[in-house]
């Protein structure tokens, strides 16, 4: 883990941490195929929780 500390326009001098991932060593497992059934799932699952903001259902929340 390493200490930076960037200057932020207009916030400043924040400290920050990150962790380089060639630093971890090892080797990653290959990532698991996905289904065609989990992925029409997961597309699915994705356009209907966006469906009501595109019918105009539902107002996405104002940021204050």
């Amino acid at each position: 883990m390493r200490e930076i500390s960037p200057d932020l326009e207009g916030i400043g001098t924040v400290r920050a941490y990150f962790v380089d991932v060639a630093d971890l060593g090892g080797t990653l497992p290959p990532p698991r195929a996905a289904s065609w059934r989990a992925r029409l799932g997961s597309t699915f699952a994705a356009v209907g929780q966006g469906m009501p903001y595109m019918l105009g259902l539902k107002q996405p929340r104002r940021v204050r």
